[in-house]
């Protein structure tokens, strides 16, 4: 699992919300914390 399968798991799953949406905030928070290079790795 990468690190933003692990970020936007519970957004898509339990809340049901569509992923274009919850993507952009899943990369802003790695991006908050330095991590954004990583997300998909």
């Amino acid at each position: 699992m990468t690190v933003m399968q692990n970020i936007t798991e519970a957004s898509l799953h339990a809340q049901r919300r569509p992923r274009a949406e919850v993507l952009p905030e899943a990369e802003a928070l790695l991006a908050k914390v330095g991590l954004l290079d990583r997300g998909y790795a």
